[in-house]
Order: C-alpha cells, then sequence, then structure tokens
C-alpha cells in the first residue's frame, strides 16, 4: 500500500483565486500546472488521496485524469453536480460530502468546511478541512489542507501529527460559561 495524502481548494481554472489567495501565478494555466506538477512529484499510482472539495471552476473533465492516485472526493461549495457527471465521478474511488476514517489508529473527520466540534474530538480526533485558504481560526486537533496553507501540494498522513496542535481544553466549547 502507498502514503495516504490529503488535500483541497486547488480550484483548477480559477482565475479569480489567483488573485483572491494571493497566489503566486499571472493565470489559471499557470497555477494549473504548478499546482499538478507539485500533486504529482509527490503522489503516486497506488497512493491514496482525500481531496476535501473545490477541485476545480473550469476544465475538470481533462484536469481530473491528469492527477496520480487512488482519489477519495469530498464534495466542496463550488462542485455542486460537476462531480457527479459520468466522465468526472469515473477518476474517484468514492464522492461524498463528509467523511469519517480510521487510519493508523487515528480518527479523522474529513469535510470541506470547518467544524467547531466534530465527532471525537474530545477524544482525540483529528478533523481535516479546506474551504477557507487560511482564513479561519485553527482549533487544537484540526487543519487546514487547502493548497493555499500546504505549499501548493498535498500532505502526507506522516506529516500531520507535527502540524496539528493537540487538543487544548482552552478550545472546548462545553466548557465555556454562558458569557464567555
Amino acid at each position: 500500500m502507498g502514503k495516504i495524502w490529503f488535500t483541497s481548494d486547488q480550484h483548477f481554472g480559477h482565475h479569480g483565486i489567483i488573485r483572491h489567495s494571493n497566489r503566486p501565478w499571472t493565470d489559471a494555466a499557470q497555477m494549473n500546472e504548478a499546482i499538478i506538477e507539485n500533486y504529482n512529484n509527490l503522489v503516486g499510482d497506488s497512493d491514496i488521496v482525500y481531496m476535501l472539495g473545490d477541485f476545480a471552476w473550469k476544465g475538470m473533465e481533462d484536469l481530473v485524469w491528469r492527477l496520480n492516485g487512488r482519489i477519495h472526493y469530498i464534495r466542496g461549495n463550488h462542485d455542486k453536480k460537476r462531480m457527479d457527471k459520468p466522465e468526472v465521478a469515473a477518476r474517484f474511488d468514492s464522492i461524498q460530502n463528509y467523511l469519517e476514517v480510521r487510519m493508523h489508529g487515528k480518527h479523522l473527520v474529513l469535510f470541506h468546511y470547518p467544524i467547531i466540534d466534530w465527532s471525537g474530538r474530545y477524544r482525540g480526533s483529528w478533523h481535516l478541512y479546506g474551504h477557507t485558504h487560511g482564513t479561519h481560526k485553527q482549533y487544537s486537533g484540526s487543519l487546514e489542507v487547502s493548497v493555499d496553507c500546504c505549499g501548493y501540494r498535498p500532505i502526507e498522513f506522516s506529516e500531520l501529527d507535527g502540524l496539528i496542535t493537540p487538543f487544548d481544553e482552552k478550545d472546548n466549547i462545553h466548557s465555556r460559561g454562558k458569557n464567555d
């Protein structure tokens, strides 16, 4: 079995995301090629990838076939019905709106959006998300895996332990008073 990777928010073909997220490219074609190259330099054909939404704005049908790995896709807010097109859906091992998985003894909650309180949070589970392009407060036990936060590349499972802050009681929303 290969490695396990996490990524989101490539926004392939979306010229406006360059300005919106201050990406270092001048046009969408240049951005597409750089992100694909970064991805394929890391991800092998037998690797498993969890993509957490907002894959492409335009050109999805062609771009999705250029990526290595066995891809499990969690829909994002820009995906709508595009992921259900037969020529796109055939590329993915699975497509869903939300996913909980257990790997290497760790429970993970995968969703496009950040969640303040997720399944198993107070027992050490991790929440991986995208969507905010680095603008959302990161709670202990969670990590944004959008390309904007991860050097325009996917993050490998073995890197997570060094990137996710362990649960901190100050982030426990259930222990706060009504006036907090």
